[in-house]
């Protein structure tokens, strides 16, 4: 089991290391931590990692896809609906994170 602070700490790097990565996943996976916590854990990829979620720059591109990528993979094996829906969500925002970086 990984304590939600844990996991809360993780969170910022997911993405950019497979070690928080991992503590990341098992956390959101975890049936002991509470359904608002992991849809926290989960919601929260298009915030924590970034240095002001309301106005991304190009250098954190790659985190936003990473992330995307991540969602992509699991969101098949999703635990219950709690997850897959935040998932869909955190996807949705990312989407939008990326989308206005890319506009030309």
């Amino acid at each position: 089991m990984i304590a939600e602070p844990e996991a809360r700490a993780a969170l910022r790097d997911v993405g950019s290391d497979p070690l928080a990565e991992q503590v990341w996943i098992l956390a959101i996976n975890d049936p002991n931590l509470s359904e608002d916590s992991r849809r926290n854990l989960i919601e929260d990829l298009n915030e924590d990692g970034f240095a002001d979620p309301q106005n991304v720059t190009a250098a954190e591109l790659p985190l936003i896809v990473s992330r995307m990528a991540l969602i992509e993979e699991l969101l098949p094996d999703a635990m219950d609906p709690a997850n897959f829906e935040a998932m869909l969500e955190a996807y949705k925002d990312l989407g939008n994170m990326y989308d206005r970086l890319t506009r030309r």
